[in-house]
């Protein structure tokens, strides 16, 4: 069980943001936890390791 879950996230009424990790870039986007509990379910973990494998292509619309 994840220590953090996106239903924990949504009821602290928290933020979560998906940098572009490209140099000339660096475009920041926040996530829309309630789609993403829509999408993976409430129980998935919100932390950075529990996310990251979803996001490692560039954001849409990557200025580089």
């Amino acid at each position: 069980m994840p220590q953090k879950t996106l239903a924990d996230t949504l009821a602290a009424r928290e933020s979560i943001y998906v940098n572009c990790g490209h140099p000339m870039c660096c475009r920041s986007t926040k996530l829309d936890i309630q789609a993403l509990i829509d999408r993976l379910g409430r129980d998935h973990g919100s932390m950075h390791d529990d996310l990251v494998a979803l996001y490692l292509l560039k954001l849409q619309g990557c200025r580089s």
